[in-house]
């Protein structure tokens, strides 16, 4: 054993057993240290330190610390970490705190061990932060040292401290070179602890990890890339990763299993119009050199014409040499796979992001697009420059009743179906029309008929037979525009070309011709023609002068002769034409990409229509929040002119009643006279008449003033019940206005009729019966009515008084002022008229409650909607991107898919 590693493990005592193996530790060392002390020059520190270690072994910590503290040779630095250690056992950590501490040595070793002691010290105290510190100087005094970043991955793991965790994985990967550690860093990423790193911080390792194992740096790329996916560093990732691949020397032999698919599933997911084109300029060039310079043969095709497409979208992007790589690879390609489905996958996102985006999609073209994708169906034109001979070849298939007497202004597509089905598209519109008579109304009396392509579906034999759909097209004569047919050719998979024997081929129709065979290039063009009006010895020469023209412009085109009276042998050529046809994806790819550029190339005429709608759009909603708002501050006045005219006639009620009782009920308490009599017993009179003003009061308020009040509040909700349906009628013509603007039965306004109910209630509850509590009228403290009570109980006992005191008491209640009592009893009568009347204003509002929380609320909508169109317009002007990106990166994805299936060149419109 090394004199390190016994220094280590306190076993540096052993080295004086050797030969000395039966007897105890203990008696060798002390047979020793006398030994050595019998030397004329003795140093005992070897032995003490050995001692040392025995006692420390046996758990005698203070008489191992007592021999260390002796020494004072090379072994102190030992010795002196020894005492810790042995402070450490006892429990004593601040005494071995303080001496690791106060080591100084140059030994790395030591360092080594005092730092793992240290780190353990702090684990045992709960010091995490000390520990975190004493295991980082650990691992940058010695790396190497046994189990030093172990015990470090450990700690950071055990503390979830995955920054350190992640770094130590990573620079022990690029120290060493060892799998294991990249196989940990790529488990830390596959959990999401990585998530701090800067994407330019992997390179050095990938390109190491590249060198020692291909297939775990491709699965630690793809482990980091589904992390960055959807950060925000996604981009600055793509960049350096790129960047990586591109400058590798990668090796023609390098398979990969994923990486060329994740390429793939990246590319497209970059062409969903989630991100700027400024972004995807940043990052696009080095993803797709990157992606042609890994792919395989499976993705090679689709890797090089992505790459040639965006550089054909944004030229001089993408190097030139990557580039001619790239088409090389086109070139050697072949035909992609599922190239339709692709297409038609591009045909479905645009119809998504243009509903979203509320832009219009050409309905003819999305028409023409969908039938292409139908490969059991062949499509065969015909086109003709006379107006009088291409009804009479459709009579002959469909027959007089469907066809009537007329040319086709319209583009016309005639299909097989079990009974008539007529749709009419235009560019903004489509729609069933029913029934033929309908159609002939269409085709002779719409506006822009010409405009409108219509799909005609009848009963037809000769069209199921062939699965054939015939497209008649308007004669091009020089009253038509031929631009407009010229658009449809790329549909047919095959073109009739009708000519008529009696009109020569003059310049006119030849140009016609030439320009078919110009659009149509790689279509079949088959030439009839009608030699219904010629001499039969004149039909030879006729046809050979026919087709020496037609050779200059169609040189393989053959030429047929019809007749109209010859429809079997009409039907016979059709079916010849038809029968010698196949379509091919290829074909019938080519024919969408060429739509689908037609459909992208109407859109981006579509911006400023939608500029001017948002403006449209804020004028009509801030016109329409005027008008709420102004509608608002009628109903206010409205409210306001109902609450003053019904609080003020249901004062007026009371006001009257007041007034007559004010003048009524003095007159009964002075009749109460009557009872006055000379036998009376005048020492209670005042009592009594108290008792009898109070009940004459109550009748006359129950039998009299309370029907009154009846008739009058009854009256009154009536008067009430013909104010409010004024005011309904004016608000029903006020939401009526709304909603003929809106052009919806959108605002409806419901005034609150139950409050006539609740008040109808209220009425009958308060006018049932007039119980009031007896008012005090004569028992009062004033001068006058003491003296006369006083004067009733002492003059009352004498007869020849009865006749004075008569006399004072009628005086006095036919003199006496009643205003108070009377105030008094109104007061008490109309409580709960005048409570009725203070809650008038709430009950009135509460009517107008729903119309005014309609219109508020409607009025937020309004202002919400100028808000949210002047944001989208301000978006529109200041992002023109938004619109422009994606229709930028549907141009990629068309261009890329031409290139896949090898077209050289399109068609006219084409991309």
């Amino acid at each position: 054993m090394k004199l390190e590693e016994q220094l280590i493990y306190k076993e540096y005592y052993i080295s004086f057993l050797e030969g000395k193996e039966g007897d105890h530790p203990v008696a060798i060392l002390g047979d020793a240290y006398f030994k050595e002390q019998e030397k004329e020059r003795f140093d005992l520190s070897y032995i003490r330190f050995a001692q040392g270690e025995v006692y420390y072994h046996h758990k005698d910590y203070e008489t191992a610390i007592f021999k260390w503290g002796q020494i004072q040779n090379e072994l102190q630095g030992w010795a002196r970490k020894n005492m810790g250690d042995a402070y450490f056992e006892l429990g004593m950590f601040t005494n071995a705190e303080e001496l690791y501490k106060s080591i100084k040595t140059d030994n790395s070793t030591l360092q080594s061990e005092i730092a793992l002691q240290l780190f353990t010290l702090y684990i045992k105290e709960g010091r995490q932060h000390f520990a975190n510190d004493t295991i980082q100087k650990a691992l940058s005094l010695n790396p190497d040292y046994p189990n030093v970043t172990t015990i470090a991955r450990t700690f950071f793991e055990e503390n979830s401290d995955w920054v350190n965790a992640v770094k130590l994985a990573m620079e022990e990967a690029i120290r060493t070179e060892s799998l294991s550690w990249f196989d940990l860093f790529k488990s830390y990423v596959r959990e999401g602890r990585v998530r701090h790193l800067q994407p330019i911080e992997y390179k050095e390792m990938l390109i190491i990890l590249y060198k020692l194992d291909q297939h775990r740096f491709e699965d630690l790329i793809i482990a980091i890339w589904d992390e960055y996916k959807h950060q925000n560093l996604s981009f600055t990732w793509l960049w350096n990763m790129n960047e990586l691949i591109l400058q590798l020397d990668l090796q023609q032999d390098d398979v990969w299993n994923h990486l060329p698919l994740l390429y793939r599933e990246t590319y497209n997911e970059l062409l969903q119009g989630v991100y700027p084109i400024g972004d995807l300029k940043e990052a696009m060039p080095n993803l797709l050199s990157a992606w042609v310079k890994i792919t395989d043969d499976e993705q090679r095709l689709y890797a090089s014409s992505a790459l040639i497409a965006w550089n054909e979208v944004f030229p001089s992007t993408i190097s030139e040499a990557s580039v001619y790589n790239a088409e090389q690879l086109v070139r050697r390609g072949g035909m992609e796979k599922r190239a339709l489905e692709k297409c038609i996958q591009v045909f479905e996102s645009i119809q998504e992001w243009a509903g979203n985006q509320r832009v219009e999609t050409d309905t003819r073209l999305r028409w023409l697009i969908q039938e292409l994708a139908n490969f059991q169906t062949q499509h065969l034109m015909v086109i003709g420059t006379e107006p009088s001979k291409k009804p009479s070849m459709f009579q002959m298939l469909f027959g007089d009743q469907v066809m009537g007497d007329f040319p086709s202004k319209a583009i016309m597509m005639y299909s097989d179906f079990d009974d008539i089905d007529i749709r009419e598209m235009t560019y903004t519109y489509e729609r069933d029309i029913s029934g033929l008579s309908e159609f002939y109304d269409t085709i002779e009396n719409a506006e822009n008929i010409e405009q409108s392509l219509f799909d005609f579906k009848l009963p037809n034999h000769f069209l199921q037979k062939h699965a054939l759909t015939l497209v008649d097209t308007p004669e091009l004569d020089q009253h038509v525009d031929w631009q407009e047919t010229f658009r449809y050719i790329p549909f047919a998979d095959q073109v009739l070309f009708l000519l008529n024997a009696e009109t020569p081929l003059n310049e006119q129709k030849c140009e016609v011709i030439k320009k078919t065979k110009e659009i149509s290039r790689d279509i079949p063009i088959h030439f009839f023609l009608n030699i219904d009006s010629i001499p039969s010895d004149k039909v030879e020469e006729v046809v050979k002068e026919t087709e020496k023209t037609i050779k200059e412009y169609a040189k393989d085109a053959p030429l047929r002769t019809f007749t109209k009276n010859n429809q079997r042998q009409l039907l016979q050529d059709l079916e010849e034409v038809s029968s010698s046809f196949s379509i091919e994806e290829s074909s019938r790819v080519k024919k969408i990409l060429y739509y689908l550029q037609m459909l992208v190339s109407s859109m981006w005429q579509q911006r400023t229509d939608i500029e001017n709608d948002y403006m449209d759009r804020i004028h009509w909603n801030q016109d329409m929040q005027e008008r709420l708002n102004g509608a608002i501050h009628q109903l206010k006045d409205l409210e306001e002119d109902k609450t003053n005219k019904l609080t003020t006639s249901y004062s007026q009620i009371f006001d009257e009643i007041k007034k007559e009782l004010m003048e009524k009920i003095p007159n009964i308490l002075r009749e109460c006279t009557d009872i006055i009599k000379e036998e009376s017993d005048f020492r209670t009179m005042h009592d009594k008449l108290n008792q009898v003003m109070n009940e004459r009061v109550q009748n006359y308020l129950q039998h009299t003033t309370l029907p009154l009040v009846h008739r009058s509040f009854q009256e009154w909700i009536q008067t009430s019940k013909e104010e409010f349906d004024q005011a309904q009628n004016f608000l029903n013509d006020m939401c009526d206005g709304f909603n003929f603007m809106y052009g919806e039965e959108r605002l409806k306004f419901d005034c609150d009729y139950k409050i006539l109910d609740d008040w109808h209630r209220d009425g009958e509850r308060m006018t049932v019966r007039a119980q009031l509590e007896n008012e005090n009228i004569l028992n009062w403290q004033s001068p006058s009515q003491m003296f006369l009570k006083s004067a009733g109980k002492i003059l009352g006992a004498l007869q020849q008084n009865q006749l004075f005191l008569k006399n004072q008491f009628k005086k006095f209640i036919e003199n006496h002022d009643y205003e108070d009592v009377t105030k008094s009893i109104m007061t008490k009568f109309f409580i709960p008229f005048d409570l009725f009347g203070q809650s008038l204003d709430r009950d009135i509002k509460a009517f107008f409650k729903q119309p005014f929380d309609v219109l508020v609320q409607e009025e937020k909508t309004v202002q919400a909607l100028v808000v949210d169109n002047e944001r989208k317009l301000a978006e529109l002007r200041t992002n023109s991107e938004l619109f422009e990106d994606p229709l930028n990166l549907f141009k990629v994805r068309l261009h890329q898919y031409s290139n896949m299936v090898n077209i050289e060149e399109v068609y006219e419109y084409g991309i």
